[in-house]
């Protein structure tokens, strides 16, 4: 007869199920490994508007090549402004103070007549990304980032969006792994490890022997958000997170996990 039996580890949930007939035991398992950052973001808005569209066209432009012109004269040897693309939209006042949507602006599309107070707003965020040494001092860390943050005020961009504001008591600078495939390749290790001995011991209590792998699965892998910052987060199934939010707001070692499911034969 087939049954199932339901166990808790303390790095994420592992199931077991015997397979028709007890012929095989299907665990699943998750691995976890704890990596440094070696990436710092800080992310600033180059924005300007104007009554006309060519307008606050033309002054975003120059004010974008002024922020290039301004770090490049600072010589940063270690940091890459990451440009995330224009955007145009035509708005309100009452919209930028956050009371109402702003209006999208194809290219090559005239928007509709709104109201009078209505202004074209043309706005970009750019990613300023520091790539950290492996023992980075902390020292160096925060001098780069007030040079970082003195550049963006010369060049008169802001750390804010035209429609939402900066929180002056959050981080302006976030932290995350350049490339997990390292860390990931460990963490299915260690799922596999897990997965192996939770098996052998379900094969033993049912006076069996454990015998070849019949398959291996992986349900999901690389960078989990954490608790605090995604409160969809299991501790059980730990949820990778997208490229836009994999990063920790403090400068604290990231998990990254690999969950598998794997099948063993039984003898």
């Amino acid at each position: 007869m087939k049954f199932a039996l339901i166990a808790l580890s303390a790095v994420g949930l592992v199931s077991e199920v015997f397979g028709q007939e007890g012929n095989y035991v299907r665990v699943n398992a998750t691995g976890t490994v704890h990596v440094k950052p070696d990436v710092a973001t800080i992310t600033a808005y180059v924005s300007e508007q104007a009554d006309a569209a060519d307008e606050a066209t033309s002054d975003f432009n120059k004010k974008k090549d002024n922020l290039e012109q301004v770090f490049n004269k600072m010589e940063f040897p270690d940091v890459e402004l990451v440009f995330q693309g224009p955007q145009l939209s035509k708005t309100s006042q009452s919209a930028m103070a956050g009371m109402a949507p702003a209006i999208m602006v194809a290219p090559g599309v005239a928007p509709a007549a709104d109201a009078p107070d209505s202004v074209f707003v043309m706005q970009e965020s750019v990613n300023f990304k520091i790539k950290l040494d492996p023992e980075v001092d902390s020292d160096k860390l925060q001098g780069l980032t007030n040079n970082i943050l003195a550049g963006i005020e010369k060049a008169e961009c802001s750390l804010s969006n035209t429609f939402r504001s900066y929180n002056p008591r959050s981080s302006v600078v976030s932290y995350s792994i350049g490339d997990a495939q390292q860390a990931t390749r460990e963490a299915r290790k260690k799922a596999m490890e897990l997965a192996r001995q939770k098996a052998l011991n379900l094969a033993e209590l049912s006076n069996r022997e454990l015998g070849k792998v019949i398959s291996v699965e992986e349900v999901r892998s690389g960078p989990v958000a954490s608790p605090t910052s995604n409160p969809s987060f299991s501790p059980y199934y730990p949820q990778p997170v997208s490229a836009a939010s994999d990063r920790s707001s403090t400068f604290n070692k990231i998990p990254v996990a690999s969950t598998l499911t794997v099948k063993f034969e039984l003898k």
